[in-house]
Protein backbone atom coordinates (compact mmCIF):
# COMPACT_ATOMS: atom_id res chain seq x y z
CA UNK A 1 0.00 0.00 0.00
CA UNK A 2 1.13 3.65 -1.18
CA UNK A 3 0.63 6.03 1.24
CA UNK A 4 0.48 9.66 0.22
CA UNK A 5 -1.01 13.30 1.01
CA UNK A 6 0.61 15.48 3.38
CA UNK A 7 -2.25 17.00 4.00
CA UNK A 8 -2.25 20.37 6.40
CA UNK A 9 -6.05 21.05 5.83
CA UNK A 10 -7.92 24.33 6.71
CA UNK A 11 -11.50 23.38 6.77
CA UNK A 12 -14.20 26.03 7.68
CA UNK A 13 -17.57 24.37 9.18
CA UNK A 14 -20.34 26.50 9.05
CA UNK A 15 -23.37 25.02 11.44
CA UNK A 16 -26.45 26.55 13.38
CA UNK A 17 -27.17 25.96 16.93
CA UNK A 18 -28.27 27.31 19.47
CA UNK A 19 -26.82 30.49 22.17
CA UNK A 20 -25.09 28.33 24.50
CA UNK A 21 -27.35 29.99 27.48
CA UNK A 22 -29.84 28.38 26.11
CA UNK A 23 -28.55 24.46 26.40
CA UNK A 24 -29.43 22.74 29.13
CA UNK A 25 -26.72 20.88 30.95
CA UNK A 26 -27.05 16.94 30.54
CA UNK A 27 -29.31 17.51 28.19
CA UNK A 28 -27.75 15.46 25.48
CA UNK A 29 -27.49 16.68 21.59
CA UNK A 30 -30.84 17.16 20.90
CA UNK A 31 -30.68 20.51 21.43
CA UNK A 32 -27.90 21.23 18.59
CA UNK A 33 -28.18 21.23 14.93
CA UNK A 34 -25.77 17.88 13.92
CA UNK A 35 -25.18 18.62 10.05
CA UNK A 36 -22.02 21.06 9.11
CA UNK A 37 -20.49 21.62 6.05
CA UNK A 38 -17.20 22.68 5.21
CA UNK A 39 -14.21 23.61 2.70
CA UNK A 40 -10.53 22.57 3.06
CA UNK A 41 -7.30 23.54 1.12
CA UNK A 42 -3.96 22.34 2.35
CA UNK A 43 -0.68 20.79 1.03
CA UNK A 44 -0.14 17.61 -0.96
CA UNK A 45 2.76 15.72 -1.00
CA UNK A 46 3.42 11.43 -2.12
CA UNK A 47 5.48 10.47 1.15
CA UNK A 48 4.50 10.44 5.08
CA UNK A 49 5.67 11.90 8.22
CA UNK A 50 7.09 8.46 9.64
CA UNK A 51 8.86 7.39 6.52
CA UNK A 52 7.66 4.33 4.16
CA UNK A 53 9.20 3.12 0.99
CA UNK A 54 8.96 6.15 -2.20
CA UNK A 55 9.70 5.48 -5.50
CA UNK A 56 10.92 9.37 -5.92
CA UNK A 57 13.80 10.69 -3.95
CA UNK A 58 12.32 14.64 -4.52
CA UNK A 59 8.78 14.41 -3.80
CA UNK A 60 6.90 17.80 -4.19
CA UNK A 61 4.70 19.46 -2.14
CA UNK A 62 1.18 20.87 -3.81
CA UNK A 63 -1.64 22.38 -3.47
CA UNK A 64 -5.26 20.02 -2.57
CA UNK A 65 -8.27 21.41 -1.65
CA UNK A 66 -11.63 19.74 -1.17
CA UNK A 67 -15.60 20.06 0.84
CA UNK A 68 -16.94 17.86 3.41
CA UNK A 69 -20.08 17.18 4.96
CA UNK A 70 -20.33 15.98 8.89
CA UNK A 71 -23.68 14.49 10.98
CA UNK A 72 -22.68 14.65 14.40
CA UNK A 73 -24.05 11.42 16.25
CA UNK A 74 -23.32 13.16 19.80
CA UNK A 75 -20.77 14.62 21.43
CA UNK A 76 -17.81 13.05 21.22
CA UNK A 77 -18.51 10.73 17.60
CA UNK A 78 -19.73 11.96 14.21
CA UNK A 79 -19.41 11.15 10.06
CA UNK A 80 -17.90 12.80 7.99
CA UNK A 81 -18.16 12.68 4.21
CA UNK A 82 -15.05 14.05 2.53
CA UNK A 83 -13.96 15.35 -1.01
CA UNK A 84 -10.66 15.93 -2.44
CA UNK A 85 -8.68 17.23 -5.70
CA UNK A 86 -5.14 18.37 -6.59
CA UNK A 87 -2.13 16.89 -8.06
CA UNK A 88 0.65 15.20 -6.80
CA UNK A 89 4.41 15.30 -8.26
CA UNK A 90 8.56 13.99 -7.60
CA UNK A 91 11.08 13.34 -9.44
CA UNK A 92 14.55 11.74 -8.66
CA UNK A 93 16.74 15.05 -8.58
CA UNK A 94 18.93 13.65 -5.93
CA UNK A 95 22.00 11.10 -5.68
CA UNK A 96 19.82 8.28 -4.31
CA UNK A 97 17.29 8.38 -7.06
CA UNK A 98 20.10 7.84 -9.76
CA UNK A 99 19.75 4.57 -11.96
CA UNK A 100 15.44 4.30 -11.72
CA UNK A 101 13.28 3.87 -15.00
CA UNK A 102 11.53 7.07 -14.25
CA UNK A 103 12.71 10.07 -13.76
CA UNK A 104 9.54 11.83 -12.84
CA UNK A 105 5.89 11.95 -12.07
CA UNK A 106 2.76 14.11 -12.02
CA UNK A 107 -0.36 13.03 -11.13
CA UNK A 108 -3.81 14.80 -11.85
CA UNK A 109 -6.09 13.38 -8.63
CA UNK A 110 -9.42 13.92 -10.46
CA UNK A 111 -11.40 13.10 -7.45
CA UNK A 112 -11.06 10.84 -3.80
CA UNK A 113 -14.15 9.70 -1.75
CA UNK A 114 -14.26 8.61 1.39
CA UNK A 115 -16.08 8.32 4.52
CA UNK A 116 -14.57 8.60 7.84
CA UNK A 117 -15.46 8.31 11.91
CA UNK A 118 -14.60 11.74 13.70
CA UNK A 119 -14.11 11.41 17.38
CA UNK A 120 -13.50 14.51 19.40
CA UNK A 121 -12.13 14.89 22.68
CA UNK A 122 -13.15 17.29 25.44
CA UNK A 123 -16.10 18.85 24.53
CA UNK A 124 -17.18 18.94 28.18
CA UNK A 125 -15.05 21.88 29.66
CA UNK A 126 -16.18 22.46 33.47
CA UNK A 127 -14.62 25.60 34.02
CA UNK A 128 -16.12 27.43 30.72
CA UNK A 129 -19.19 27.98 29.13
CA UNK A 130 -17.64 25.84 25.94
CA UNK A 131 -13.93 24.85 24.41
CA UNK A 132 -11.88 27.16 22.27
CA UNK A 133 -9.75 24.30 21.31
CA UNK A 134 -10.75 20.60 20.56
CA UNK A 135 -8.91 17.81 19.32
CA UNK A 136 -9.60 14.90 16.92
CA UNK A 137 -9.29 11.83 15.43
CA UNK A 138 -10.52 9.98 12.35
CA UNK A 139 -9.89 7.10 10.15
CA UNK A 140 -12.21 6.02 6.99
CA UNK A 141 -12.62 4.54 4.15
CA UNK A 142 -12.72 5.64 0.35
CA UNK A 143 -12.30 5.40 -3.15
CA UNK A 144 -10.05 7.49 -5.89
CA UNK A 145 -9.73 8.23 -9.67
CA UNK A 146 -6.58 9.90 -11.29
CA UNK A 147 -4.09 9.69 -14.20
CA UNK A 148 -0.41 9.74 -14.25
CA UNK A 149 2.20 10.99 -16.81
CA UNK A 150 5.70 10.26 -16.41
CA UNK A 151 9.31 10.76 -17.91
CA UNK A 152 11.27 8.08 -18.28
CA UNK A 153 15.12 8.33 -17.40
CA UNK A 154 16.79 9.56 -19.97
CA UNK A 155 14.11 11.62 -21.86
CA UNK A 156 12.49 14.89 -21.42
CA UNK A 157 8.81 13.99 -23.20
CA UNK A 158 6.10 14.08 -20.74
CA UNK A 159 3.79 10.71 -21.89
CA UNK A 160 1.07 8.82 -20.08
CA UNK A 161 1.24 6.11 -17.68
CA UNK A 162 -1.08 3.03 -18.83
CA UNK A 163 -1.57 -0.27 -16.04
CA UNK A 164 -3.61 -2.41 -16.83
CA UNK A 165 -3.25 -4.78 -13.94
CA UNK A 166 -3.92 -2.00 -10.93
CA UNK A 167 -7.55 -1.52 -10.26
CA UNK A 168 -8.95 1.86 -11.78
CA UNK A 169 -10.53 3.34 -8.72
CA UNK A 170 -8.70 1.59 -5.73
CA UNK A 171 -9.81 2.34 -2.40
CA UNK A 172 -7.77 4.05 0.29
CA UNK A 173 -7.60 4.53 4.29
CA UNK A 174 -8.08 8.10 5.59
CA UNK A 175 -5.85 8.78 8.86
CA UNK A 176 -6.26 12.06 10.39
CA UNK A 177 -5.71 14.00 13.49
CA UNK A 178 -6.06 17.76 14.30
CA UNK A 179 -7.39 20.72 16.80
CA UNK A 180 -10.63 22.32 15.81
CA UNK A 181 -10.77 26.00 17.17
CA UNK A 182 -14.16 27.69 17.65
CA UNK A 183 -13.91 31.16 15.91
CA UNK A 184 -18.13 31.97 16.51
CA UNK A 185 -21.43 30.41 17.34
CA UNK A 186 -21.20 29.40 13.38
CA UNK A 187 -17.73 28.94 12.46
CA UNK A 188 -14.78 26.29 13.50
CA UNK A 189 -11.33 26.32 11.95
CA UNK A 190 -9.48 23.18 11.91
CA UNK A 191 -5.96 22.26 11.55
CA UNK A 192 -5.28 18.86 10.61
CA UNK A 193 -2.76 16.26 9.09
CA UNK A 194 -4.31 13.78 7.12
CA UNK A 195 -2.80 10.31 5.49
CA UNK A 196 -4.49 8.47 3.16
CA UNK A 197 -2.87 4.75 2.35
CA UNK A 198 -3.87 4.03 -1.43
CA UNK A 199 -4.06 0.48 -2.21
CA UNK A 200 -2.65 0.92 -6.03
CA UNK A 201 1.18 1.44 -6.27
CA UNK A 202 0.66 2.92 -9.13
CA UNK A 203 -0.33 6.06 -8.06
CA UNK A 204 3.27 7.71 -9.25
CA UNK A 205 3.30 5.40 -12.41
CA UNK A 206 6.15 4.00 -10.83
CA UNK A 207 4.87 0.41 -9.19
CA UNK A 208 7.11 -1.93 -8.02
CA UNK A 209 7.53 -4.34 -10.72
CA UNK A 210 8.85 -1.45 -12.54
CA UNK A 211 11.79 -0.54 -10.33
CA UNK A 212 12.75 -3.66 -8.75
CA UNK A 213 15.69 -5.19 -10.14
CA UNK A 214 15.39 -8.35 -12.10
CA UNK A 215 11.47 -7.29 -13.13
CA UNK A 216 10.26 -6.17 -16.32
CA UNK A 217 10.15 -2.35 -17.01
Amino acid sequence: MLAFFLGLLFPVFAQQKQAYNDVKPFSGAKEFRKWSIGINAGVLNPSVIFGGSNDFANPQYTLGYGANVRYQINHYLGIQGDFLMGKLKGNQDDKFGTGRPISSFKTDLKWAGSLSGVVTFGNVNWLSNKNTVIPYASVGLGFLHYTTKIVKAGTTNEVDYVDNVSPKNPFFVPVGAGLKFNLSRVLNLDLGYRMNFVDGDNLDGSPYWNTTPGNSS
